[in-house]
């Protein structure tokens, strides 16, 4: 699925300054504030980026322009000789949640609320929180709520952003390797063992996508971009992460994988349901053994000496308005047993990762914290959790 995080609400809460004009006159009226402390400044971002949402037509106040301040390196310059792979973010026993392997959550939209709900309905703590920074530029892609927002105090599982190729001012040529550095010297200070969908769903029409045309370059950024982010973050790691299903950008992803697979610690898919969703018995097992699907993912991942993971998944809403309407199950049980019953049957030490899109958004309505959403398909996944953290 492209664009998915609120691109447009991302990049402008992006340009505030944190504890500055409109973050604090959101709060001030009604708390009095005039020399904020930093949570202060942190809860007047949070009600800004409300504010945004609901208000989508409402003109902002003026602000200074933000401001990133990245951490300088002293890493020598990055050439494309790939790095040994690192640890995979799963395998090893002791994961906070409790679970065979490490099973976490898409927070829409990118708050520790978010994250805190969801752990909530669960009932057990999330080991992985996959980020969506916005990616406008440069300055977007390092904007301290990527950093902040999404984390909740004393977090103690790891963390997924899921980064383009290359901003959205930019171009697949140009040589990053500086910026890629500075990124992976932030990320490694905030969790060592982050993962990196670098340029996720790679084979869908987004911005950074791969196509027979930019086959060569792309495949030459994405080794610039892996070699900076290894080299500076020995441990951080990689997964490889298009759309499950056919690629619908006129090349083959599996192909230009192969170029850059030396650079890859985790092969995953987003996996959906829709085109077609999950409804009977059959579909079980059709379903998962479709082309470049659930099992045919899989093996493909085992056979090129890679974990496995399911960065994104999640049910969708089937009426009018949704992205999928007709084509998705929409309060949908029977795909999260389809999910994890499917993983039941490998080798948890295959498993790098699962995250569950849980996004409020009426283009999807995936979301599981809410109990009126998706009740049903919250009841089995909260069934499914208790019975494998057990």
């Amino acid at each position: 699925m492209q664009e998915r995080n609120k691109g447009r609400l991302a990049g402008l809460v992006a340009g505030l300054v944190v504890g500055t004009t409109l973050a604090v006159t959101l709060n001030a009226s009604a708390d009095g504030i005039a020399n904020p402390t930093q949570q202060q400044a942190l809860d007047g971002l949070e009600t800004a980026r409300n504010y945004i949402l609901t208000h989508p037509d409402a003109p902002l106040p003026t602000t200074p322009p933000a401001t990133t301040t990245i951490r300088p390196t002293t890493n020598p310059p990055i050439t494309e000789t790939p790095q040994p792979s690192a640890t995979t973010p799963s395998g090893d026993a002791g994961f906070v949640s409790g679970m065979p392997w490490q099973s976490g959550v898409n927070p829409q939209s990118q708050n520790r609320t978010n994250v805190a709900a969801f752990q909530t309905m669960r009932g057990r703590p999330v080991d992985v929180i996959v980020i969506h920074p916005a990616r406008d530029n440069w300055s977007a892609l390092n904007a301290n709520w990527a950093y902040t927002d999404p984390i909740p105090a004393n977090y103690k599982g790891h963390l997924v952003f899921s980064m383009p190729l290359w901003p959205g001012n930019g171009s697949v040529g140009t040589n990053y390797n500086t910026e890629w550095t500075a990124w992976a010297n932030r990320v490694e200070a905030l969790d060592p063992k982050t993962d990196v969908r670098l340029a996720w769903e790679m084979n869908l029409p987004n911005p950074w996508h791969l196509n027979a045309s930019n086959r060569t370059a792309w495949i030459a950024a994405f080794k610039r971009a892996a070699g900076s982010i290894k080299a500076a973050c020995p441990t951080c790691t990689i997964t490889w992460n298009p759309n499950w299903g056919n690629d619908q950008t006129g090349t083959d992803s599996r192909t230009a994988f192969q170029e850059v697979k030396s650079f890859v610690d985790v092969y995953g898919i987003d996996y959906y349901d829709a085109w077609n969703p999950v409804l009977s018995d059959a579909d079980n097992v059709s379903r998962a053994n479709q082309t470049r699907s659930l099992a045919d993912s899989y093996n493909y991942a085992i056979a090129n000496g890679k974990k496995f993971a399911l960065p994104e998944w999640g049910v969708g809403c089937n009426g009018s308005g949704c992205q999928w309407a007709g084509h998705a199950g929409g309060d949908n049980p029977r795909f999260i047993n389809h999910v994890y019953n499917w993983l039941k049957t490998k080798p948890a030490n295959t498993i790098a990762y699962e995250a569950y899109f849980d996004e409020p958004a009426s283009y999807i309505h995936s979301e599981l914290r809410s109990p009126t959403v998706n009740p049903n398909s919250a009841a089995a996944y909260r069934t499914q959790v208790s019975a494998l953290a057990d």
